[in-house]
């Protein structure tokens, strides 16, 4: 009875639990309607540290508004309550002004840097920022 207890606990810890990733994910630099550079650092809290048991992977995700294209920065954000990580406005040749949709994206799915297709899971509320 306990063996059976144990499993089906064990089973929603790790198949039914995925419903708290991204909760209390907000970026806080840059700030909604900032201009920003073409590299520039963006940083964020989390209400909440993920359990220990948690699958969830949360990114960084810049949004060209113009185009609908999903770019997915450096890196996998570190655990922990504050984070940051460098993200890509463009390049050398985007015009000032662009308009990018900034949000953190948590997922279970690996993702690598780049541009990426539009991806299933939580995205945190996004920042509206325009290109310098």
């Amino acid at each position: 009875m306990f063996i059976l207890i144990g499993s089906l606990l064990a089973s929603f810890l790790w198949f039914g639990h995925e419903a708290h990733c991204g909760l209390g994910i907000t970026i806080t630099s840059p700030a909604k309607n900032e201009e920003v550079v073409q590299r520039q650092t963006v940083e964020g809290k989390r209400g909440q540290e993920n359990e220990w048991y948690c699958r969830c992977k949360d990114y960084l995700v810049v949004v060209d508004v113009d185009h609908r294209q999903w770019f997915i920065a450096d890196r996998r954000l570190l655990r922990g309550t504050n984070w940051s990580v460098t993200a890509d406005f463009g390049d050398n040749d985007t015009r000032p002004g662009t308009l990018y949709n900034v949000f953190v994206l948590s997922t279970t799915e690996t993702l690598r840097k780049g541009v990426s297709p539009n991806i299933d899971g939580t995205q945190s509320p996004s920042v509206s920022v325009r290109r310098k």
